[in-house]
């Protein structure tokens, strides 16, 4: 399924901020919010770690909350449960995109899933 031009743009704005805080980095390194941390660094990004239960993540400092980052960010990447992203976007209002099921049990079960799937596939061939 194409992705809509509305929701291309939506992404291509968000994208365009340079100083992203990612709000629910996982303290995993084996953690896909880690590897997209990571991967977006490399990409140019400056990216802040933020997670109340985590000192570093990746070698850089992490940040409890979004307020006490300075300079401020101009957007955040929400790696969380859906049930947070309101109340943390009026602490903090900024664009923000929300990750859900990206991390945690629920993409834990997907990449089960993924992986029976491939190696019924692979029976097949």
């Amino acid at each position: 399924m194409p992705i809509s031009i509305l929701a291309l743009e939506t992404i291509e704005d968000f994208l365009a901020q340079k100083r992203i805080a990612m709000i629910g980095v996982s303290r995993n390194p084996k953690d896909f919010s880690v590897a997209l941390f990571e991967e977006l660094r490399k990409q140019g990004y400056d990216m802040v770690p933020v997670n109340p239960r985590v000192s570093a993540v990746l070698g850089q400092p992490c940040y409890a909350r979004v307020q006490d980052i300075q300079p401020p960010v101009d957007a955040a990447l929400l790696m969380t449960t859906l049930r947070l992203p309101t109340r943390l976007l009026r602490i903090a209002p900024m664009p923000a995109f929300v990750a859900s099921g990206c991390t945690g049990q629920a993409a834990k079960e997907r990449s089960a899933r993924r992986r029976s799937h491939s190696a019924r596939s692979a029976e097949f061939r």
